[in-house]
């Protein structure tokens, strides 16, 4: 019997957007720019497409490649939402050669060497321990033998940015591979999360693994209902502020209907449980197992994630409306990191958690930082 899955099975295809099933490629692609498809096999088995995208004008200039990293029910895909401002085409637009990674669990990477996500609860059976500890590194080496260089600079956001911590903190040899890091709102740490909706959500989670995987009529059915009820597309933000904090304005319908295309992208529940757990724990710690960790690990108590062994260079940005993850957790983060450059705090009194996917000012607030250091940085 096939694994339980949030899947909706109406739809109104004459709403669709025209590139709602378009790939990374044939978006890029299609915008001018080239794009290469590149697919790694974890140590674990998992099978991960992840995409190669640069402006062909500055194709001779070998600079220190690019690695982005995704959040939370995302995709690669997700980093294309802003549109022609995103921030994939700032970086190509710049000269950089930019790799998009995936992690497990998404539309880009159901498939391993030996299990069917649609009838292997093993499949799902992961958290960002194992996206940090096996997809992360897995991407991070390939594009360094593609490219022939020694270092790769990382932009990760919220989970994709914890799931690079904890590669950098568990296999603390890949900071010797990083130019720059750059961190957008790493969920490391939720014990002090003032989003009680995100709280209720993520606290207790138990007993399905598999969390909407993106399905075709899915993404039908969302974009025809907002037609056929005539519901405008700033209100399908909603979604987004009840998790985070209200920002009017900050996602236009353009961004919004994009976002939608893409969003969700699949993960496991499991990975929404360790969510829970990081809410109501004082540390940035492996999976909690209960009664089963001194089976696990050993233990009585989970593993905890040594900060300081993260010692690459380091940016950290993060909004001042930013109801999902507090300033107290952010700080206690970086107050532990030995090479932190900057602890950026967005220069917008209701810049959020999301709107370093989604806000349509981000290309103004948060990109010149990140481009002014990575020519700093990196080789170009």
């Amino acid at each position: 019997m096939a694994l339980s899955s949030f899947c909706l099975e109406d739809s109104s295809p004459r709403l669709i957007s025209d590139n709602t099933f378009e790939n990374f490629t044939e978006i890029v692609t299609k915008e001018g720019y080239k794009a290469e498809q590149h697919t790694v096999i974890t140590r674990d088995g998992y099978i991960i497409t992840f995409f190669r995208m640069y402006n062909e004008t500055f194709k001779e200039r070998n600079c220190t490649p690019v690695f982005v990293f995704h959040g939370v029910l995302m995709s690669c895909d997700s980093f294309l939402d802003l549109g022609k401002a995103s921030l994939l085409y700032t970086l190509a637009n710049a000269g950089y050669d930019v790799w998009a990674g995936n992690a497990r669990g998404n539309y880009y990477a159901r498939h391993h060497v030996t299990l069917n996500p649609d009838y292997d609860r093993e499949f799902w059976n992961f958290t960002t321990d194992e996206i940090g500890g096996y997809d992360v590194p897995a991407q991070l080496d390939h594009v360094l033998l593609i490219t022939g260089h020694s270092k790769v600079s990382i932009i990760a956001f919220s989970q994709g940015a914890e799931c690079v911590c904890i590669t950098l903190c568990e296999l603390p040899e890949y900071n010797k591979k990083v130019a720059i890091y750059f961190a957008l709102a790493p969920t490391v740490r939720l014990l002090h999360s003032t989003s009680l909706f995100f709280r209720l959500l993520v606290e207790g989670l138990v007993g399905v693994d598999v969390l909407a995987p993106k399905f075709k009529k899915f993404v039908e059915l969302v974009c025809g209902l907002r037609g056929t009820l005539g519901v405008p597309q700033e209100a399908c933000g909603d979604f987004i502020y009840l998790l985070d904090s209200y920002h009017p304005g900050s996602m236009t319908p353009d961004i919004i209907e994009r976002l939608y295309i893409h969003f969700p992208g699949g993960t496991s529940f499991k990975l929404f449980i360790k969510f829970g757990q990081s809410t109501l724990s004082l540390y940035f710690q492996k999976f909690d197992y209960g009664n089963d960790n001194i089976k696990i690990y050993g233990t009585e108590h989970p593993p905890q994630y040594i900060i300081p062994n993260l010692n690459c260079y380091i940016v950290v940005f993060h909004g001042p409306n930013d109801n999902i993850l507090n300033k107290t957790d952010l700080l206690w983060f970086t107050n532990q990191l030995p090479n932190l450059v900057e602890y950026i705090v967005v220069n917008s009194t209701l810049f959020n958690h999301f709107d370093h996917m989604y806000g349509k000012d981000t290309p103004d607030l948060v990109f010149p930082t990140i481009l002014r250091y990575l020519s700093s940085y990196t080789l170009f």
